[in-house]
């Protein structure tokens, strides 16, 4: 199933395997299928997802992808119960009875994430495809779990999509987000949006 979410979505090109190294002076990153029973014992339910096993070499930079502190979660929560402290009489959705607390998953998040065209990135084609083993690798479009920049990337992506939404960037963290005319608070922990 995950091999035909690859193919419908572009995730990668086939190029040859000397692209990568002539680009980034390294093989392609190799890849791996990570299973995962989101059920129990008794009603298994599994997940298969195909990430990349890339790792930071001795001499390379870190890579910062920030997250929120779990401060912002406990103050959204804080904020749910107690509306009548901060939200303003002029706010749309201002209720003095109810406040709506919304979480939201966004499913395969990385791959929302465009890789930078300076900057590619090429990992293994998995056993499973039909030209493994012929000389070629993917040079990716979006951004796969396991590689350095993912984390990154997905914050650039999702960071820019709330500013365009209105929201602007909190101060204390780069996670946490606030539209005015709207009275909505957001923190952002990897792919999960909770919003007061």
């Amino acid at each position: 199933l995950e091999m035909q979410y690859f193919k419908e979505k572009k995730v990668y090109d086939k190029v040859p395997r000397a692209e990568a190294l002539q680009e980034t002076g390294k093989p392609p990153i190799g890849v791996r299928w990570v299973d995962v029973n989101k059920g129990d014992d008794e009603e298994p339910n599994y997940r298969s997802r195909l990430v990349a096993k890339d790792f930071r070499k001795k001499g390379e930079d870190h890579i910062f992808a920030p997250t929120p502190p779990l401060e912002a979660l406990r103050s959204l929560l804080m904020m749910a119960a107690t509306p009548q402290l901060w939200v303003p009489q002029w706010a749309e959705n201002r209720d003095e009875h109810r406040i709506q607390v919304s979480f939201i998953d966004i499913s395969r998040a990385y791959f929302h994430a465009k890789v930078d065209g300076s900057k590619p990135l090429y990992v293994e084609l998995p056993p499973e495809d039909e030209d493994y083993g012929k000389g070629l690798c993917g040079r990716l479009h979006v951004h796969m779990y396991g590689t350095r920049p993912a984390a990154d990337g997905w914050h650039s992506e999702y960071s820019g999509s709330m500013e365009e939404l209105g929201f602007a960037v909190g101060q204390s963290s780069a996670c946490v987000f606030r539209h005015e005319e709207k009275a909505l608070v957001c923190s952002v922990h990897g792919d999960d949006f909770t919003t007061v």
